[in-house]
């Protein structure tokens, strides 16, 4: 009996023995960067998030296998204002994950949820998330997420906690469910208070904070290539210290995939990215700006930009503090059009006309339900829908005008190309064509009276040929007619518009 409970106890040393050396194995990997993601939480342990929350607030996971991704940075969001939140999960499983749908948690109590509830839903989807069956590249086995939230005007001082429930379909075609954790860090109103302690317990704090309460760039959007200047607004949230020596240093996200092609987001143009400010009294707010240049070949969504601080109190000693901002960058609509091919280039009223050319997409962004509107007097119809582009892809319009009413003006037809970005904005590009209309001269030149007078001839016995000869010159006169009509029309529309011009010289 003895000598079984000893060989149980010696398994069970074992087991905890190999448990141990595993756990310090995958520590010590993650110490050394070799593991790009170290945020997952062992199967057999249960996290206390409350504590967490208030001493490194590092995101947490019910799964060992979906976790929140290492470039995950804690957003900071200020009272009143939007702020945009970012979420990276990581699929660590073998198997990949379909039809994922992320929900965030969200609550009607301040103290629990620190954002205004604007939507009636806040679910993303999307259709499947590698393993690493599918790919060992981390990258790959990652997708990032987006939510654009208000945070309430009465918010308070803190970490706050955002729970999100992912439900998605396993390789078994069963539905699972795994709750992701992170936390935002809330800037209430001055006098607001702190999320983890009383009124009484905020004015025992000492230590000097500071914080980016906001920022502007101007100009307002940031489009990849351009320079802007960014202004970050920094309040010492001490009531009782000053600081001094405040040394802010500014580090932008690293993007590329590969140690030899990364490079920054953004580069300060003046060559050094560091900002010094003398001191800052307490509850006082200062403003530093900088100018920046954002790189062309960015792809369109936020970047972030951490701000480090470095600062004394009155009696030099010494604190630090960090702060992330997410500046979204924009790609330049582009795109060019062919040649348009109109065939015939002049018709009669009541006639069509063939109208061809292509739209290309030259820049780098997607353009969205483009449309093509051809406007004049003298024309109808012709409206075209081209629909989405990608970058660098093609498309065609292939359009039938109809001859309204006879062209009085040098015969210049709109075409009014619009488009939309990605939050369903409007743009529009006008370009030109030539189409005349004419009336038809057959029917006015040659009616019945004519026909019964060339059938006069042939019963008075003319010769058949003198009568195609008439008839003939009659057409060849009717057409110089035409042409000179046209010509005159033309002419008359170039006096009218250079007189308006000369107008408008002696009005200015």
């Amino acid at each position: 009996m003895e000598r079984t409970r000893d060989r149980r106890k010696s398994r069970g040393v074992k087991k905890m023995w190999k448990k141990g050396i595993a756990k310090f194995f995958l520590l010590f990997m993650c110490w050394i960067g070799t593991l790009p993601v170290c945020q997952p939480i062992w199967a057999d342990e249960v996290v206390d998030d409350t504590e967490s929350a208030s001493d490194n607030s590092v995101p947490s996971s019910t799964s060992s296998y979906v976790v929140v991704g290492s470039n995950w940075v804690t957003p900071v969001a200020n009272y009143g204002e939007a702020v945009i939140i970012t979420l990276p999960i990581v699929n660590m499983g073998k198997s990949d994950m379909r039809d994922v749908v992320v929900t965030p948690v969200i609550s009607t109590k301040t103290e629990e949820f620190p954002f205004e509830i604007d939507l009636t839903g806040y679910s993303l989807k999307f259709d499947r998330l590698m393993g690493e069956n599918s790919s060992m590249n981390i990258t790959d086995r990652t997708k990032d997420l987006f939510w654009t939230f208000r945070t309430r005007t009465d918010v308070k001082n803190g970490y706050y906690k955002i729970d999100y429930q992912i439900q998605f379909t396993n390789d078994a075609c069963e539905q699972e469910e795994v709750t992701i954790s992170t936390y935002v860090l809330a800037v209430g109103k001055p006098g607001s208070g702190d999320i983890n302690g009383t009124d009484e317990e905020n004015k025992k704090v000492s230590t000097p904070r500071l914080i980016v309460t906001g920022f502007e760039t101007d100009p307002e959007e940031v489009y990849a290539g351009n320079t802007f200047t960014l202004t970050l607004h920094i309040l010492n949230t001490s009531r009782k210290t000053s600081v001094m020596n405040v040394e802010i240093d500014l580090v932008a996200a690293v993007e590329g995939k590969e140690q030899d092609t990364t490079y920054y987001a953004f580069l300060p143009v003046s060559g050094s990215s560091t900002v010094f400010v003398d001191s800052l009294a307490p509850g006082g707010m200062t403003d530093i700006s900088i100018e920046m240049a954002a790189r062309a070949d960015l792809a369109q969504k936020p970047y972030v930009l951490e701000v480090k601080m470095k600062y004394e109190d009155s009696d030099a000693n010494p604190f630090e503090g960090a702060a992330n901002v997410s500046i979204p960058v924009k790609q330049e609509m582009k795109f060019e059009t062919s040649t348009p091919e109109i065939m015939p280039s002049s018709i009669d009223v009541g006639s069509e006309s063939n109208v061809m050319f292509s739209i290309y997409n030259t820049g780098k962004t997607k353009l969205y339900n483009i449309q093509v509107k051809f406007q004049a007097d003298s024309i109808t119809g012709g409206d075209a829908f081209v629909g989405n582009l990608e970058s660098g892809a093609t498309g065609n319009v292939d359009v039938m005008l109809t001859g309204a009413q006879e062209t009085v003006d040098e015969g210049k037809v709109d075409v009014i190309i619009s488009y939309e970005d990605e939050t369903s904005k409007v743009y529009t590009r006008k370009e030109e064509i030539e189409l005349f209309v004419t009336q038809p001269i057959m029917e006015e030149e040659f009616g019945e009276e004519d026909m019964e007078g060339m059938d006069g001839e042939e019963e008075t016995g003319m010769n058949p040929w003198i009568t195609r000869g008439i008839v003939g010159g009659v057409i060849l006169l009717g057409g110089i007619a035409s042409w000179v009509t046209i010509r005159k029309k033309k002419k008359k529309a170039m006096e009218l518009k250079l007189l308006e011009e000369e107008l408008e010289d002696e009005g200015k």
